[in-house]
């Protein structure tokens, strides 16, 4: 009984498995059949997939905001620290899409926009500004002042406020110290302002050390008339300074006005190599300390301008650490490598700093961070200038690597720990902050004038004294460019603006009159905000696509398209049909300020284009943000060749990557048009203003190519006949004329079997080679697929097998009777007796 129920026992194993096996192979089947039933449609790139998916329910864009995503409306004064983290306690990031709806509401509050917050407070990990909305905040007058300054050391330093220079060895014009004492700082004369009302600063956190800051402005001087918590120009910014200057002499804070950089590219007050009508007024800013931005640097004339001109008048201000000039004689700084800032009780060390950057220009260099802060001058005004505090101008990203690779440099060389240094941040357009070190914080201040920014940090003998305080002692501010919010600031004064304020002002709207920038052109019926995703009501992406390029750049032909990068505008629609808020010809600069050229790329495959548009939106398409890295305009509804137009500076990566999907014989031809001129013909056709039956026909300055003052230098010509091609190694196709990957290194010229041989014919053009390609690669997948299939069935086949004789071999054995048991309880010699004697099992004891 016992032999026959083991047996039975593994009989039934068997079994059991024999039914696991036969249920897989059908999962396995059905599941084969599913797959066969999903492919997409014919035509459905997986950019497109994620464009639709965006526009039905938008995901969440990038961590880092823009200042244009932080246009909130006449908001009050905030505590950061209490009321943001209040709204934000879900942990999700500000994106451009939650203030696109705040954008688009009319402004109905005023008084002061500001934030306020400790640089550390929030801690490492919060980096961004997001601001809460404004439904849910309380009015000002409803919220006590914050008293966010910090103790004062008291310290015997130089009553003087008044910067100085840093080493000269290097730099483009030599100049005796001792006479460098002895002279004036600036050729800028400051005109005696004597405040005549009580000022008192609602919310500002003051310091040991306070910094009033600007960046990226992008010569939008004049404001920005159509948004009431923006309408402030530099007159108001200069009268805000002046009496802001004011009250930190009578309560003795040492105080600073900085530019950034990146004043240049925005408006039609300086386009293209043409920046004559802004200097002048740039010249007029009492600045205690100008860093230097790419924009500035891009054209020749400019550069010579600011040379013969602005540097002059500000020749103890400038700072550029790595921006050099190249003669036959080597290189030398453009300006001076450092200065130190002068104050009531304490001194600074400045740095400037322009981010990596090659530019075309040979008469310039912009030598990279890391081997600039290596320099042995770098090393020599740390250890031996005298200064309280390290402020770095740089134009670069609060959080790029580049602000720590300046800072552990700092720390390296042994000048402390606790030395307090302060980053003015820049170029990437954002309000951000983040701590670098304990000691060391990065702020940025927006751009566009849409942010005046406040900073405060400690000096050396506060860090010392308080070395638990750290994250406290650094502060700022945002405050938006209301001319009210500002006087609000100031505790509502009855004048706001000073003489020299009002002076500025005027100045800057009479240059703007006599370039013609303040002559209506349109009155659009809507606005059109850049943040709005392509799909979304007024979105100015979805007019572009929609209108502007059939109308403008196609000229109605069916088979087009046109692709461009994301970045390519700035600034949205604004101007309605109001009586005083038209559109002008400097609302259309700000949409496309800087006049790129249209190039004609050919006539190129469908197929091409489509896997063009995927290739080049992967990150964007993989991160989910709001907008493309570019965006195409025009529909591939039909098989064929379409014409394939862009701007000038996407030629360097729509090139590339065409030579990558083998279409080899593009040659982009400018149109003889830009994208300001045919945003500026699109409006005037398209939005009548009331009253009129057609817009008046405007032909601004910047129309004629003469009045831009542009060089050979200062863009690369693509047509040139004088650039040398790489000739080193030629990438031939095989032999069956198919492209199945890419070429080596994408720069190698690809060519037909054949071509150049004498009379023999040439080889298929590029649309010809794209299908084959197409089809070799269906071929291919097709194969693969059936390979696959074959290789799983027979290792089906193998796996059944053994599964099935494992229990075919114990079901012989056992009929065969050899099935031998081994466990211990069993006595073999009686177990022998008992099969030979047939004994009952009750006759046999067990041991």
């Amino acid at each position: 009984m016992g032999c026959s129920g083991f047996s039975t026992h593994r009989l039934m194993s068997a079994i059991f498995l024999l039914i696991l096996l036969i249920g897989n192979i059908g999962a396995i089947s059905a599941k084969k059949k599913n797959a066969k039933s999903k492919n997409l449609r014919p035509g459905k790139t997986a950019a497109s997939v994620a464009m639709e998916a965006n526009a039905a329910d938008l995901p969440l864009g990038d961590t880092s905001t823009t200042t244009r995503e932080l246009d909130a409306i006449g908001l009050p004064l905030v505590d950061r620290n209490v009321a943001a983290e209040e709204e934000l306690a879900g942990g999700e990031d500000l994106t451009a899409e939650d203030n696109t709806s705040t954008e688009n509401e009319e402004a109905n509050v005023e008084g002061l926009s500001t934030e306020v917050g400790d640089a550390a407070g929030e801690g490492e990990d919060e980096e961004l500004e997001e601001l809460p909305p404004l439904e849910e905040l309380p009015p000002l007058e409803e919220l006590p002042p914050l008293d966010g300054s910090a103790d004062e050391e008291d310290e015997d330093g130089n009553a003087d406020e008044v910067p100085s220079e840093g080493t000269d060895e290097s730099t483009a014009e030599d100049v005796d110290e001792d006479e460098d004492e002895d002279e004036d700082e600036s050729i800028v004369e400051e005109i005696p302002f004597v405040e005549t009302q009580t000022v008192n600063v609602e919310g500002l956190p003051f310091g040991d050390i306070n910094v009033l800051v600007v960046t990226d402005v992008h010569s939008h001087i004049g404001g920005h008339k159509h948004e009431r918590n923006r309408d402030a120009d530099y007159g108001d910014v200069l009268s805000f300074y002046q009496h802001l200057k004011h009250f930190c002499d009578e309560n003795d804070h040492d105080f600073w006005f900085i530019n950034n950089g990146n004043w240049k590219d925005g408006t039609g007050l300086a386009m293209g190599g043409n920046a004559s009508s802004l200097v002048p007024l740039l010249n007029q800013m009492p600045w205690d300390a100008i860093n230097i931005g790419e924009h500035e640097l891009y054209h020749q004339k400019t550069v010579e301008l600011m040379q013969k001109s602005m540097i002059p008048n500000f020749s103890h201000q400038f700072v550029s650490s790595n921006v050099h000039v190249v003669s036959k004689d080597g290189e030398k700084h453009m300006v001076k490598n450092y200065i130190v800032l002068k104050g009531k009780k304490h001194r600074v060390l400045v740095f400037g700093f322009l981010h990596d950057l090659h530019l075309p220009n040979p008469r310039l260099h912009i030598q990279s961070v890391e081997n600039t802060v290596n320099e042995a001058w770098f090393e020599t005004a740390l250890h031996e200038e005298a200064y309280d505090a390290i402020m770095v101008l740089a134009q670069i990203d609060a959080e790029d690597r580049l602000i720590s690779v300046i800072n552990d440099k700092i720390r390296a060389l042994d000048i402390g720990l606790d030395i307090p240094i302060q980053f003015i941040a820049g170029h990437t357009q954002k309000r951000q902050h983040k701590r670098v070190d304990e000691w060391s914080h990065s702020f940025q201040a927006g751009a566009n004038l849409d942010t005046l920014g406040f900073v405060s940090f400690p000096v050396n003998a506060t860090a010392k004294a308080k070395p638990k305080d750290a994250k406290t002692l650094f502060e700022y501010a945002y405050m938006n460019t209301s001319a009210q919010s500002l006087n609000h600031i100031l505790g509502d004064l009855d004048t706001f603006p000073t003489e020299r304020g009002q002076n500025m002002s005027q100045s800057i709207e009479d240059t703007r009159h006599s370039l013609g920038l303040d002559e209506v052109v349109a009155c659009p019926v809507q606005d059109y905000h850049l943040e709005n995703h392509i799909f979304r009501r007024q979105s100015l992406w979805g007019l572009w696509r929609k209108q502007v390029v059939p109308n403008e750049i196609c000229k109605h032909k069916k088979f087009c398209i046109a692709l461009v990068s994301s970045s390519s505008f700035r600034y949205g629609v604004r101007g309605s049909s109001s009586t005083g808020d038209e559109m002008t010809v400097d609302d259309i600069v700000a949409i496309a300020p800087l006049l790129e050229p249209v190039y004609h790329l050919g006539k190129i495959n469908d197929y091409a284009i489509q896997r063009l548009n995927s290739s080049l939106n992967i990150d964007s398409n993989n991160h989910h943000h709001i907008l493309p890295t570019f965006v195409m305009a025009g529909d591939l509804d039909e098989r064929g060749d379409y014409d394939l137009y862009t701007h000038g500076r996407d030629l360097q990566y729509i090139l590339p990557e065409l030579e990558r999907l083998f279409v080899k014989d593009v040659e982009p031809k400018t149109t003889g048009d830009k994208d300001t001129l045919y945003w500026l013909r699109y409006a005037q056709d398209t939005w009548l203003c009331p009253g009129k039956q057609k817009n008046t026909k405007v032909e601004p300055w910047f129309q004629i190519e003469k009045a831009l003052e542009l060089e050979k230098d200062d863009v690369i010509d693509l047509d040139d006949e004088d650039v040398e091609e790489d000739e080193e190694e030629e990438w031939v196709l095989p032999d069956d004329g198919v492209y199945y990957g890419y070429s080596p290194s994408g720069e190698h010229e690809i060519k037909h079997p054949g071509e150049g041989e004498g009379d023999k014919p040439k080889g298929p053009t590029s649309s010809e080679l794209l299908q084959q390609r197409a089809d070799a690669a269906k071929r291919k997948h097709e194969k693969s697929a059936k390979a696959r299939k074959k290789a799983l069935n027979i290792a089906g086949l193998i796996f059944g097998a053994i599964v099935l004789c494992v229990p075919l071999y114990y079901i012989g054995r056992t009929i065969v009777g050899e099935e031998e048991e081994k466990e211990d309880f069993y006595d073999r010699n009686e177990l022998k007796a008992f099969k030979k004697n047939k004994m009952k099992p009750m006759q046999i004891e067990l041991t």
